[in-house]
C-alpha cells in the first residue's frame, strides 16, 4: 500500500511545507524550493505525482504579491509563498521526509508512513485502555474507511485516530488526554475542537459524582 502512495488532495501543499521546514526551518516557501522540484528527473516527479505544470503557473501568479489566494497558496511578500493549510501535519511528517530524501526514495511516502504511525498509536492506546477485545475494535476502526485513506497525503487519518483516542480517553475519565489529542486533530480539522468542552464538562461531572459518592460514604449508617 505504501509503495503506491502518490501526492493527492492537498498533498502538494503539505509536501512543499515539509520541504521548506527541512530546508530553512520555516513554512515560507521561496520560488527556489519549487525550482528544486522542477529540476528532478521526470521519473522522480512521476513517482510522487508532482504537479509540475500547476506549480509553474502558481509561480507566475505570484511574481508580485496578490491580495487573494490561488491554488491553495497565498503570497504576502515578494518571492514568499505560504500554504493555506496549517503546518502541523507537515512538521510531523518531517522526520520521514528527511529520511526518504536521504535514501532517494519517494518523498510522498512520508505521509503514508506518518498515517501508519498514527494508526499504530491508536491501536496501542486501544490495547492499553480497552484490553478486552481491543483487536476487534481496532479491526472495526480500520474497516470503516481507514485503510482507504492510508495512502492519502493529508491529515484525515491523523484526525480520525485522534478522535478515536479522544473519545475513548473521555470514556475512561481522562479529559486531559482527550483535550490534547482533540487539539492535535483540530489543528487540521478545526471542528474537532468541540470535543474539548465536552471533555471538560464530563470531567466536572465525574468530579461531582465522585464528591457525592464520597459524602454518601461518610454518612452515619452508610454501607461500606
Amino acid at each position: 500500500m505504501l509503495s503506491t502512495t502518490r501526492l493527492n488532495g492537498d498533498g502538494g501543499e503539505y509536501l512543499m511545507t515539509t520541504d521548506a521546514l527541512l530546508d530553512n526551518g520555516s513554512v515560507a516557501m521561496a520560488p527556489a524550493a519549487f525550482q528544486r522540484m522542477f529540476a528532478l528527473s521526470p521519473n522522480d516527479q512521476a513517482r510522487m505525482a508532482y504537479p509540475t505544470d500547476f506549480y509553474k503557473r502558481l509561480l507566475t501568479q505570484f511574481e508580485v504579491p496578490q491580495p487573494q489566494s490561488w491554488g491553495g497558496y497565498a503570497s504576502v511578500r515578494p518571492n514568499e509563498l505560504y500554504s493555506m493549510h496549517f503546518w502541523l501535519y507537515s512538521l510531523l511528517a518531517l522526520p520521514f521526509y528527511a529520511l526518504l530524501k536521504l535514501l532517494n526514495l519517494n518523498p510522498a511516502w512520508a505521509f503514508g508512513l506518518l498515517n501508519l504511525s498514527f494508526v499504530c498509536m491508536c491501536g496501542a492506546y486501544l490495547r492499553t485502555a480497552m484490553p478486552r477485545h481491543w483487536n476487534v475494535r481496532m479491526l472495526l476502526f480500520l474497516s470503516l474507511g481507514t485503510t482507504l485513506y492510508l495512502r492519502w497525503t493529508g491529515p484525515e487519518i491523523m484526525s480520525a485516530c485522534c478522535v478515536v483516542v479522544a473519545c475513548v480517553a473521555l470514556l475512561k475519565g481522562r479529559p486531559g488526554l482527550a483535550t490534547l489529542v482533540a487539539g492535535i486533530a483540530a489543528s487540521q480539522n478545526p471542528s474537532i475542537i468541540f470535543i474539548a468542552p465536552f471533555a471538560f464538562a464530563y470531567w466536572l461531572f465525574l468530579r461531582r459524582r465522585g464528591g457525592v459518592a464520597a459524602r454518601r460514604a461518610r454518612r452515619p449508617g452508610s454501607r461500606a
